[in-house]
C-alpha cells in the first residue's frame, strides 16, 4: 500500500474515534502500523498511559511480517506506556505481559 494511503487510512481511523468521543462513546484504539516509516504517524494522537488493542492476525508463520510486528509492537509500548493491552490473535514471543 502507497504511503499516502497507509497516511489517509491512520488519519480517518483516529477521526472516527475522535468524532465518537464527541458524541460521548469511549474509544479504546486500535493500534496499527506498518514498516518503520509509518511509525511517524501511527502511534501521533493516542493518548499515552491509556488503554489500547493491537492485532496480531495474519502474522504467525510469515517470519518478515513478525519481524515488522515486532518492530511496531516495540516502538508502540515505548511510545504509549500503555496501561493495558487488549489483544487479538495469537500471544506472540517477547510480547509483554
Amino acid at each position: 500500500m502507497p504511503y499516502w494511503m497507509r497516511l489517509f487510512n491512520s488519519c480517518l481511523n483516529k477521526a472516527f474515534a475522535a468524532y465518537w468521543q464527541t458524541q460521548g462513546i469511549n474509544i479504546i484504539m486500535n493500534v496499527t502500523w506498518s514498516t518503520p516509516d509509518s511509525f511517524e504517524y501511527s502511534f501521533e494522537g493516542i493518548p499515552t498511559e491509556s488503554v489500547i488493542a493491537i492485532s496480531s492476525v495474519a502474522i504467525k508463520g510469515h517470519p518478515y511480517s513478525f519481524y515488522r510486528w515486532q518492530q511496531g509492537y516495540e516502538k508502540a509500548i515505548k511510545c504509549l506506556k500503555p496501561k493495558s493491552i487488549i489483544r487479538y490473535g495469537d500471544k506472540m514471543p517477547n510480547e509483554h505481559e
